[in-house]
């Protein structure tokens, strides 16, 4: 059994910048996040045999052709207190139908758990792991009113699997790509 989760992956120029955040709080404050590239989680992990991945790509695959690309807005740093810290993703419509959607497809069609947290709350994790309540209150302090502002043409949805210690990418599935 393998873990899996379905994420959108911002482009290169914004994952380099949300990288060094990442590296710097962890320089500074000895937190960590996941070992993946920086993403915005649509589908939590799950566990998957590996034999058994094959239907979830084709039905990813099937999802992602009957979808248009859409904007994405990073906006600010935001947290959930105590322990995570992340850049805030604007609560756009087509990104909570895009989700709503994609998750309603893998539930009905591959058998997937649904997710059951209350409210879909877009985000991108800058610090999470080894975040005490004191080193929280400093690094947010920090955070809290620094500016971090992007944005993008959401054009893929990521599979990623979880392997020797991290995350690696397995496929990217194009929005609106035939064939």
């Amino acid at each position: 059994m393998l873990r899996w989760f379905v994420a959108l992956l911002p482009p290169e120029e914004i994952q380099v910048a949300a990288t060094a955040v990442i590296e710097d709080l962890t320089a500074r404050y000895q937190t960590r996040t996941a070992k993946a590239p920086p993403h915005i989680t649509l589908v939590p992990p799950f566990e998957l045999a590996t034999n058994a991945i094959d239907p979830v790509k084709q039905v990813l695959a099937n999802f992602a052709q009957q979808q248009e690309p859409f904007g994405v807005k990073l906006d600010g740093f935001s947290a959930f207190p105590p322990r995570v810290l992340f850049l805030d993703v604007e609560r756009s419509p087509q990104l909570l139908k895009f989700k709503a959607d994609l998750e309603a497809c893998l539930v009905q069609q591959c058998d997937l758990p649904p997710d059951n947290h209350s409210r879909f709350s877009p985000h991108l994790t800058v610090a999470s792991r080894k975040l005490d309540r004191a080193k929280f209150k400093t690094i947010w302090a920090e955070l809290e009113s620094q500016k971090f502002d992007a944005a993008w043409e959401a054009d893929a949805v990521t599979l990623l699997r979880y392997e020797k210690q991290r995350w690696h990418v397995e496929q990217l599935f194009k929005l609106g790509a035939i064939g």
